[in-house]
């Protein structure tokens, strides 16, 4: 298997008046193009967007949006809702439902007094199911590291959950140091959920998986994760 082996993102907002525009993974995204495309879902009566930043220093997009009718669309019709209408840069990450959008006096939104995102399970296509396996529960772990997220469902999809590439390649980075041996970053996207990558794993590798915990594993440096993420989005991964 080839090394894809990466750290623990912890989000924060860097959002100004001028923010329109922003930059996410080397592109320029117009945040009100993103606004505009989800107000075109039928279950959606407002939406607004924020940039964030992780510790790593990599951007990402924070939709707020406003469900016509409780509780509204799952983020799994969301997220693909708007794959469908912009390039997979534009995807926001992470998807928070609300009662109604600030508004400044002068009716434009009120993007400082939208509230951070709380580590909540978001409206996902599943119930939630905890974890049932001890394998189960030490890859909730490790996704709970990597997320910031403490309620995660074992048929959760980590996308959903707002993971996007860099943390994909964090997660592998620790099954890295799990089985002391490389591990392609493609299993995340074919195994995206806890169910899924458990069944995956070698169930002769399931005490090593056991043995070690999630700070135990060193992640690989921004740079090496950002080579890994390059290379699948030009499609030269193994």
């Amino acid at each position: 298997m080839t090394s894809d082996c990466a750290a623990r993102t912890d989000v924060f907002f860097t959002w100004g008046a001028k923010d329109a525009e922003v930059k996410v993974r080397g592109y320029q995204v117009e945040v009100v193009e993103i606004e505009h495309a989800l107000r075109l879902h039928d279950g959606i009566e407002d939406a607004a967007v924020l940039s964030h930043r992780d510790r790593s220093g990599e951007h990402g997009l924070f939709v707020y949006w406003v469900p016509k009718k409780w509780p509204g669309p799952t983020v799994s019709e969301l997220r693909q809702f708007i794959q469908a209408r912009l390039p997979a840069y534009m995807v926001p990450t992470v998807f928070v439902p609300l009662e109604s959008i600030p508004k400044t006096s002068t009716g434009k939104i009120d993007r400082n007094a939208l509230p951070a995102p709380r580590n909540s399970r978001p409206p996902l296509d599943r119930d939630y199911t905890p974890a049932r396996t001890r394998v189960e529960k030490k890859l909730k772990e490790i996704w709970s590291e990597v997320l910031s997220r403490d309620e995660i469902g074992v048929h959760d999809n980590f996308f959903d959950l707002g993971g996007h590439s860099l943390n994909a390649t964090q997660v592998v980075s620790r099954l890295c140091k799990l089985f002391k041996e490389t591990v392609p970053l493609r299993i995340m996207f074919e195994y995206p959920t806890i169910a899924e990558l458990a069944a995956a794993i070698d169930p002769l590798k399931e005490q090593v998986l056991l043995d070690r915990t999630p700070s135990e594993l060193e992640p690989m440096t921004e740079e090496q994760a950002q080579s890994l993420v390059d290379q699948r989005d030009d499609g030269s991964q193994e």
